[in-house]
């Protein structure tokens, strides 16, 4: 009651409205800072430390003064500067240490639990500190159980502001603790003024040493422009901050070798250009750009040579680009650019100047010049593509087709002539999933003996089960294996499972399997079939390798090499494909086969084709003239079975001997599977 009576008739009411607008202009500084420290793991957490204790020190204490402005006793009052000078250093320093302890890093509740209590009861020192230094003409009584309540305030809302600090994350954090430590210093000031009474001595004089408003003004203004510098190192250090970030994110979005935009920026630039194509119903243009020959001045000239002309060339690209044209960086040697267009042309006359900024000869240091080109392919939206992945998706299939035509160096995105590149590239993506996913399976077919009409062996056809289009064979995806090197892993997967499949067999019968060109060229392919016989326990002579003549066409003799290590492992080696080749006379001279298989293609044109039935008894002389068995593939009618049978070749595969089919173990070939 007496805190409310000298709050209405003891103060004036505007400058206690000055002094609450001060307070939370105070208060929200200090949190501000206070909030700064928490988040600050650098030597400037020390700055803001004592910026917000400098702050917390001086709101107290201008606030405390201000409102004493206001307090109107009935007695004339001055004041000691020594003691109000001593006040605003017991405010600074009590609510440093106080928030000192509130923001270690492991000092848990109890830490900002004593920080608060320590800023509360700095608070209230400073108080009583400044009421002390009013010097009165009269008696002062107080009433203690006001002093003793508004010291508890005072600590509880700063345990409860510092709390909230710690707590509350986000935007309101400053709020919150600002509002609550506020709450502090006006609670203890105006409870504590509630408990104070001043009675004047009768007929006393005092001399006043100076005008007490002026000094009172003095001290505050000091007060403001300490809070002032807190404030403006907060500014800065927000400022920065942001300025920190945008670097950063311009960092995140720049490609450091070129300085152009990077993908990610590309991809943000060209989502938004989409939006507001479609907002605006205007018209869009992505381009891909690949270099040629670029690899060339990599592998010649090295790596420093090679960035050094993707700088040179990219400062050439981005020289030439006009208003509404952004070009990016995406990859190692490959950019891209969009723009807003009013007709197809003006995407062709941008591809055309970049084409010839890039054709220019690059002069690098070691003062060689060199020679690029560019494929360039072009895609509109929203015809070509109504989301940034499709356009730049078919941009890119525009590219690689100019990147494959001898003549044309720009193309336009054209669905039914890049669907092709599409479905191949969709291919190479599923062959990368589909051992892990375990979708390759090997089919097996029979081949047999013209003499006997024993089974000979087995050869292994792979077979995937592809997720959308069903059971591929190999010829549909095994050349776009070799092309991308995925054959290497999974010509290991055919060899160990049809060795492990033919030691399940109920006879010891012999398994062939074809052997990639790539194969040789790229592993240590005797290594490889030994561990492989070692691991699956097959003997080696029941494992027969087929290859075609391809595979001798590129280092003939390293090759030669090879074979000679496998043959000595005790692995038979077919010659498959015979008569197809370039040098099928040569390749024979090379290397002494254990089997020459016939190529498919004779068989099937022997009964109404006299040349290829001249072919197959040239191929059945050689054979028995080398002491080598023939074997011919592709068999399927009784006049071609007949045919061979008289000609005198040694075996035969086909369907109608039997249809490639699974096997299991302890089991002959299953029915045949179409």
């Amino acid at each position: 009651m007496y805190a409310i009576t000298c709050l209405t008739t003891e103060h004036n009411p505007y400058i206690v409205g000055l002094a609450a607008v001060f307070c939370a202009f105070g208060s929200w500084v200090t949190a501000s800072l206070f909030l700064r420290v928490l988040d600050a793991t650098n030597h400037f957490r020390n700055l803001w430390l004592a910026l917000a204790g400098i702050s917390a020190g001086a709101t107290t204490w201008c606030t405390h003064f201000v409102a004493m402005l206001a307090y109107e006793p009935s007695v004339p009052i001055t004041y000691d500067p020594i003691l109000t000078a001593l006040s605003l250093l017991v405010a600074v320093v009590g609510a440093t240490c106080g928030l000192w302890l509130a923001s270690l890093r492991g000092a848990g509740a109890s830490g900002v639990v004593i920080g608060g209590a320590v800023l509360g009861f700095s608070i209230a020192a400073m108080h009583y500190l400044g009421i002390a230094a009013h010097v009165v003409n009269g008696s002062v009584a107080w009433r203690m159980p006001y002093i003793l309540l508004s010291i508890a305030l005072a600590a509880m809302f700063g345990i409860w502001s510092l709390t909230s600090a710690r707590a509350v994350r986000g935007r309101h954090a400053a709020t919150a603790t600002a509002t609550l430590f506020g709450l502090g210093i006006l609670s203890l000031h105006f409870t504590g003024m509630g408990g104070l009474s001043i009675a004047p001595y009768a007929g006393s004089h005092i001399a006043v040493g100076g005008d007490d408003t002026v000094l009172a003004l003095s001290t505050i203004g000091v007060g403001i422009v300490v809070m002032g510098v807190a404030l403006v190192a907060n500014l800065i250090d927000i400022r920065s901050s942001r300025e920190s970030m945008e670097r950063m994110r311009r960092m995140a979005l720049s490609d450091s070798l070129t300085g152009l935009p990077n993908r990610a920026h590309f991809n943000e630039r060209l989502a938004a250009a989409i939006g507001e194509a479609e907002r605006k119903d205007g018209k869009l243009a992505a381009l891909a750009i690949d270099l040629d020959r670029f690899k060339d001045i990599n592998d010649l000239r090295g790596h420093h040579a090679g960035d050094q002309a993707l700088k040179l060339v990219s400062g050439r690209m981005a020289s030439v680009l006009r208003e509404g044209e952004f070009l990016a960086r995406i990859g190692g040697d490959e950019f891209a650019v969009i723009m807003r267009i009013t007709d197809q042309s003006d995407a062709l006359d941008l591809a055309w100047r970049l084409h010839a900024s890039i054709c220019e000869s690059v002069k690098l240091e070691d003062g060689i010049e060199a020679i690029m080109d560019a494929s360039i392919g072009i895609a509109f939206h929203p015809e070509d593509g109504s989301t940034a992945e499709a356009l730049l998706g078919n941009a890119d299939l525009a590219m690689y087709r100019a990147k494959a035509s001898p003549s044309e160096k720009v193309c336009v995105y054209k669905q039914d002539m890049d669907e092709a590149v599409r479905q191949r590239r969709k291919i190479i993506n599923d062959l990368r999933l589909a051992l892990g996913n375990d979708e390759f399976e090997l089919f097996y077919q029979v081949q047999t003996s013209l003499e006997t009409h024993a089974v000979l062996g087995y050869e292994a056809l792979l077979r995937w089960h592809h997720p959308e289009r069903g059971i591929m064979t190999a010829d549909e995806f095994i050349p776009t294996a070799e092309e991308t090197g995925l054959i290497l892993p999974v010509g290991e997967w055919i060899l160990r499972r049809a060795c492990q499949d033919a030691m399940g067999w109920h006879s010891p019968d012999r398994v062939s399997v074809n052997l990639s060109a790539v194969q040789f060229a790229h592993s240590d392919l005797p290594g490889l079939i030994a561990r492989t016989l070692a691991d699956t326990g097959l003997p080696a002579h029941r494992l027969e390798l087929e290859l075609t003549e391809t595979t001798f066409m590129a280092e003939p003799d390293r090759n030669v090499e090879i074979l000679r290590q496998i043959r000595e492992l005790g692995v038979t080696i077919a010659l498959d494909d015979f008569g197809t080749g370039y040098s099928s006379l040569s390749t024979l001279r090379k290397f002494r086969f254990d089997r020459i298989k016939l190529d498919k293609s004779f068989i099937a044109d022997c009964e109404t084709d006299p040349q290829s039935k001249a072919i197959i008894r040239a191929v059945l002389a050689l054979g028995n003239s080398l002491g080598i068995p023939i074997l011919a593939e592709g068999v399927e009618t009784e006049e071609q079975l007949a045919f061979l049978l008289y000609e005198g070749c040694h075996e035969v595969q086909g369907y109608l001997i039997g249809r490639p089919s699974r096997m299991e173990p302890h089991r002959a070939p299953l029915a045949a599977v179409g």
